[in-house]
């Protein structure tokens, strides 16, 4: 018998503190979260929901397109039929690509009501839900995969994120991240006025060896981990072709009031690179 997760709601945080160490292995029941406030005080830059970064960043929304996605699929191996939930799902479009060429049941979640509508009116014989990361509102052990392109980087919450996705799963689920990451996180410069302002996936870039450790704390394993930061470089290429240089694309797509030099100062120091990963959800 499916156990469900506690119903959790934007106007009741009666929220539990968790033991991220006593999940491994129990999928029981996810209704214990780390208490925090809903809505973040930092302005969100909506690249994703901005046509002219939708141009520039293709149909997916992220880095690598179709092509990374496809690796990670092949490398899960997943049977015809099998119940995936793309987090962040933007437009639909990896979701439909995974539905028609893998014959995926895919569940399409994203924060953004824009993009959600766009995915339903493109693709409507598809389920897509708006929905956000750390608040899963589905039953435990539930589905064979998790996807997550370019999502954890947005997230305040990241270890809680993690471990939502690691209750929805079912036992030997597995999940793929692919997202930004800092390479060396030693020379990160940080300016609180430009960066701490604003949340973008240039600023949520996370630390290697932190983000395996809170992998294996939750109960994943069998974590593989591939760099793929060439992939950064259409992206760049077409921000400085449209716009001139980095610096102006920031201008452009960045909130009033945050200093755009010290923005992009302080997002180049880490050198940011692109990963891609996939993890299993260890059987008890």
């Amino acid at each position: 018998m499916e156990t469900k997760k506690l119903k959790k709601t934007k106007d009741s945080m009666q929220i539990r503190k968790r033991n991220l160490g006593k999940n491994s292995g129990s999928g029981d029941s996810c209704g214990d979260h780390h208490e925090h406030e809903w809505d973040s005080k930092k302005p969100i830059c909506k690249l994703f929901e901005n046509p002219e970064f939708q141009e520039i960043c293709g149909d997916t929304l992220h880095p690598g397109g179709l092509e990374l996605t496809e690796k990670g699929v092949r490398a899960c191996k997943f049977r015809n039929g099998a119940k995936i939930l793309d987090i962040g799902c933007g437009k639909g479009d990896t979701a439909n690509y995974l539905s028609e060429k893998h014959g995926l049941d895919i569940t399409g979640l994203d924060q953004s009501e824009i993009l959600i509508e766009q995915a339903k009116r493109k693709y409507p014989g598809l389920h897509f839900e708006k929905g956000d990361a750390d608040f899963l509102e589905f039953s435990s052990n539930s589905f064979d995969g998790v996807l997550m392109e370019c999502v954890l980087s947005l997230c305040d919450l990241k270890e809680e994120v993690l471990h939502e996705c690691w209750c929805v799963l079912k036992e030997g689920g597995k999940l793929i991240l692919s997202d930004l990451y800092l390479r060396e996180p030693g020379k990160k410069k940080t300016d609180e006025n430009s960066v701490a302002a604003v949340k973008t996936c240039m600023t949520g870039g996370m630390v290697k060896e932190e983000l395996l450790e809170i992998l294996r704390k939750t109960g994943f394993t069998k974590i593989m981990w591939n760099d793929c930061s060439e992939t950064l470089g259409n992206i760049t290429a077409n921000a400085i072709m449209k716009y001139g240089s980095l610096e102006k694309f920031w201008e452009e797509m960045l909130p009033e009031g945050v200093d755009k030099n010290a923005f992009c100062t302080s997002v180049c120091s880490g050198k940011p690179g692109y990963f891609q990963l996939t993890a299993v959800k260890a059987k008890a």
